[in-house]
Order: structure tokens, then sequence, then C-alpha cells
């Protein structure tokens, strides 16, 4: 695979030698690559066609997905990403453009690099932190919990009439009711899974970041984990569920889409769009209901609840 290697603001460069490398640069003319633009849209880290320098972009892109990539590296020798990142920690207008500062496209091809110099992770970590810290500043969300408990000598909510029978009646625990209630609590999925992934980066530092120097990151998300204290750290699913397949893959041309069946039955339909970037819609339905009418009520359907029918 073709490796291009630039420095920031400038083209390819001799080894060791601040010379064009000419032989390179014909290569690159080569690959023929596409140029044009869509508004804001930046191709091959600002690369340009005409005298093949870069811009002010650093980092790893595709010239040809899985045949050759660019690699644009920062004028400054050595320099910690991470600890920019950090330092937009302390700055509550300005860690909120973090998003805004580097992109990771998910819809490409992995790009396998020997060096570990580009990795994203701390990235990463750094900006889900600060926008865990807006979350925690704003209070945390609160949501009806079910919860399962073998009550004593009392009853609330509903009983759970065949644990009821099982944990109490046939054991002849007569002081007992085993009953199921909702709360109303932090302890809810949101949180829990915010704090799962706080946990993570909370070894995630301690096995590749140096705390000295990283002071500032770890005082904040211990300071975050803190804040879920409320919040259970047990297992988001207790048994997790039998895997299912993929019975059959195929496209829709009428749609442009690929219908995608599981092994329960399930069909799921993908389409990918540009029409908003970094957003994915989801919607689902399932048989009953307003699907067991004809075609032809469904005009109907969409505005029958909003018929006002005279009482009888």
């Amino acid at each position: 695979m073709d490796r291009f290697d630039f420095i920031e603001q400038k083209t390819l460069l001799l080894d060791n030698e601040n010379i064009r490398d000419e032989k390179r640069i014909a290569h690159l003319k080569e690959l023929c690559l596409d140029f044009e633009t869509r508004k804001d849209e930046i191709k091959y880290l600002g690369l340009n066609p005409f005298d093949y320098t870069v811009s002010y972009y650093i980092g790893i892109d595709w010239l040809k997905e899985n045949e050759s990539y660019i690699v644009v590296h920062p004028k400054i020798e050595k320099l910690d990403y991470v600890q920019m990142f950090v330092h937009c920690l302390h700055h509550p207008e300005i860690s909120k453009f973090l998003k805004d500062v580097y992109h990771v496209d998910f819809q490409k091809p992995l790009i396998e690099i020997p060096s570990s110099d580009w990795d994203l992770t701390p990235f990463l970590v750094v900006h889900f932190l600060s926008l865990v810290e807006n979350i925690v500043k704003q209070g945390l969300k609160s949501n009806y919990i079910i919860h399962e408990e073998n009550l004593n000598s009392k009853i609330k909510g509903k009983i759970a009439f065949s644990q009821q029978i099982k944990k109490n009646i046939v054991t002849k625990r007569e002081d007992r009711v085993f009953c199921r209630f909702q709360e109303y609590s932090t302890n809810c999925f949101e949180n829990r899974l915010l704090k799962k992934a706080l946990l993570f980066i909370q070894k995630y530092t301690a096995r590749h970041l140096d705390r000295a120097k990283y002071k500032t990151l770890f005082q904040k998300q211990n300071c975050l984990i803190a804040a879920f204290e409320t919040v259970s750290d047990d297992p988001l699913i207790s048994q997790l569920p039998t895997p299912g397949k993929i019975i059959e893959e195929k496209e829709d041309p009428l749609f442009d889409a690929t219908v995608i069946t599981l092994s329960n039955g399930i069909k799921v339909v993908l389409k990918q769009t540009d029409f908003k970037k970094d957003q994915i819609l989801m919607t689902a339905t399932r048989s009953g209901g307003t699907t067991l009418f004809n075609d032809k009520d469904i005009d109907n359907l969409k505005v029958i609840n909003d018929v006002d029918l005279p009482l009888p």
C-alpha cells in the first residue's frame, strides 16, 4: 500500500532535505485524484492539486481506499496533542468547540499504520469528558426505574404473583411480599451507560497516560465519576442474549438501500445519505395496529386521531 508523508504547509520532500521529491510527486499525480469538493468539505487533508502542498490540517486520510493514503505530520516536532486538548477543559467556552477540531470518518476502512503517534483515543477521551461535564452541570437525568424486591410485611406497587408464589408461599414466608414498583431515580439506563464509559476511561488513562503530566485530566475524570456516585455500576445486561445471524442480505435498487434479514425474522433496511453530517435516524415498525389495514386506508389512518368524532 502506498503511503505519502507530508509536513504541515509543505510538499513531499526528500529524506532529511528541504528539496521537493519530484519522483514521489509524479507518482502522486498518476493516481488521478478527484479534487472536486462540496461546500465545507476538506479532501485529502487540504492537498493542493496545483503544487501538491498541504495546508494546516494534520492527520491521516485515504487517497484511494485500500490502495494509498496520505499522512500529514505537524511542523512542530513532538507536539503534545493530548496536553492541548486537556488545556481546553479549563475553558468551557472553548471545550464546546472540540467536536470541530478533529474528525473521524467511521464510514471508511481502517488505515493501519505501524506508528502509535496517531492514537486517537486521547482525543476521544478529552472530548467525552467535556461533554459529560456539561451534562453534570445541568444535573443528571432522572427517570422511572422498575424495581423488584421481596419486601417485609408491606406492599409497594404491584405484587409479582409468580415470584411471590415461588419465593414466599412455597417457602412459607408469610411476612414477605414480592413486589414490582417504580422509583423516580437518577439510576436510569442513560446515566449507567455514561458511568460505565467513565470507568472504562479511568482504566485506560491509568494504563496509558502519565498521571503527573496530565494531572488536570485525571482530576477531571475523578470528579465526574464522583458525580455518578448514586448511579449503579452493575452490568447493563445481566445475561447476554443469544446472538442471532444474518440469513440474507440483498440490494434494493429502487431505494438504493441494503435489506438485511435476521434469523429472528426482523428485516433491517440500511440507506446511507449525505443530508446531514454525523446523523443517524432510526424507525421501527411491527405487524399489528395500522399495518393490518389496506393500502387504500393509509391517508385516512394518518389523520384519524385528529378528527373530532361526535359523542353518541
